[in-house]
This record gives structure tokens, C-alpha cells and sequence, in this order.
């Protein structure tokens, strides 16, 4: 068994540094795709089997694609408007949750990447209804 995050890494680390606030919900498609197939491979894996170095391999990808996501978060919070500002809250106190869970169980740390998947969630449906 592998799993295979290397290639939304990519994509998530690339993307966060580049979001501008107008490309807003053009940009939130591509992280929320990200941490979705990232979750995916996850909930798709039976986590009892999961070897060391691939729990490794997890903790990497979380962490790579924490920075950029907060980055996008942090830029809603400091210069979206009243609605954009919540929505960048919560996916900070989400992406907060998911880094505390990192010393508990892997299942514990995919509950937490389940509530990142939420919180942009949200943000999408923010901007289908704009």
C-alpha cells in the first residue's frame, strides 16, 4: 500500500503565495481540490496498515500544505470583506485543530483534515453564491 500526496503538494504549495484577494474563488477550487483527494487517499486507506515511513509521509504533506493553506486563510482574514474575513477564521481555527491533532492517533489527524475540508468547503460555496 502507498499513498501518493506528493503530486497535491505541489499544487498546494505553488498556489498559496500566488492567491491575490480577486482570485479568491478561482484559487479556492484549487486548494479545496487538494486537501479533498488528500482526505480521499486517506479515508480510502486502511490506516491500521499504514506503515511508519507512510505516516511520515502524511505528517509531511499536512505540514507542506498547512503553510500554504494558512497563508490563504490569513489572507482573507486581513483583507477580505466582513463575510471572507469568518470564512478565513474558521478555516484558521481548522487548520489550528488539524496541527494540534499531529501527536494523537492518524485517525484523530483525519477527522481534523476532514474539518480543513469543511472550512473550504464553505469558502467554495461562499463564491458560487457571488
Amino acid at each position: 500500500m502507498k499513498i501518493r500526496l506528493q503530486p497535491l503538494l505541489l499544487i498546494l504549495s505553488l498556489l498559496a503565495p500566488t492567491v491575490v484577494l480577486a482570485d479568491v474563488c478561482e484559487d479556492i477550487n484549487y486548494i479545496a481540490n487538494g486537501w479533498n483527494e488528500m482526505a480521499n487517499a486517506l479515508h480510502n486507506t486502511d490506516l491500521s496498515q499504514i506503515t511508519e515511513a507512510e505516516a511520515a509521509e502524511v505528517d509531511a504533506a499536512i505540514t507542506e500544505a498547512y503553510g500554504a493553506t494558512e497563508e490563504f486563510a490569513i489572507l482573507l482574514e486581513t483583507e477580505g470583506s466582513a463575510d471572507e474575513i469568518d470564512l478565513g477564521s474558521d478555516l484558521r481555527y481548522a487548520l489550528v485543530t488539524l496541527w494540534n491533532t499531529q501527536d494523537g492517533t492518524l485517525e484523530d489527524t483525519v477527522w481534523a483534515m476532514d474539518e480543513v475540508v469543511d472550512a473550504l468547503d464553505n469558502i467554495t460555496d461562499y463564491c458560487d453564491q457571488q
